[in-house]
């Protein structure tokens, strides 16, 4: 049982070409994020455009690249706590209206 864990925490291995171009990707969709913030002027929903490329950063980093353990537990708490923080300012927007 164990090692069916052990196997279900460790990251799967993809190829060089997989990786890199997932994270230029996500890295580009950041960029494109932090455009539209500095563009969007006011409104409500301009922090969206940073905080979802963000998620994708937070879950790639934590859950696609292979580090250490300690570094793993860190990430994937800032990865699922990063989450948990756009749950609730998705909320607050909804709601306070």
């Amino acid at each position: 049982m164990s090692s069916f864990l052990k196997r279900l925490s460790e990251p799967r291995v993809a190829s060089a070409f997989n990786r890199y171009f997932k994270l230029t990707f996500i890295l580009a969709l950041l960029t494109f994020g932090v455009v539209l913030f500095a563009h969007m002027s006011g409104e409500r929903l301009r922090y969206l455009a940073l905080i979802m490329p963000l998620i994708l950063v937070f879950q790639y980093l934590a859950f696609e690249i292979q580090w250490s353990l300690s570094v793993r537990i860190y990430l994937r708490i800032l990865a699922w706590g990063w989450i948990g923080l756009t749950a609730i300012y998705l909320l607050y927007l909804e709601f306070s209206r």
